[in-house]
């Protein structure tokens, strides 16, 4: 149950949120970085987003870099476990 208890208490707040892609994610993956939190995402119009979810306040589109390497949905996202530098999607 303290495992219950410990999530019931996390909050969301507004200054946590980005729009990481122009439209609804449909793949998602987090970077294995023991320093960083880094999320990249993928949405239905071949858009990839990444994020540095601790970027300094002020920087440039909020730590949001977004790229279109696709044509249709990016549904699976995945860095490499053997080179994090390294993203996979399709």
């Amino acid at each position: 149950m303290e495992y219950a208890a410990r999530l019931g208490k996390l909050k969301l707040g507004e200054e946590d949120v980005a729009k990481v892609t122009p439209d609804r994610a449909y793949g998602v993956a987090v970077h294995p970085s023991a320093t960083s939190v880094i999320a990249a995402v993928g949405d239905r119009d071949g858009n990839l987003g990444v994020w540095n979810a601790d970027a300094p306040e002020g920087s440039p589109n909020d730590g949001v870099m977004t790229f279109t390497p696709h044509t249709k949905v990016v549904n699976v996202l995945s860095f490499n476990p053997h080179n994090p530098a390294l993203l996979y999607s399709t």
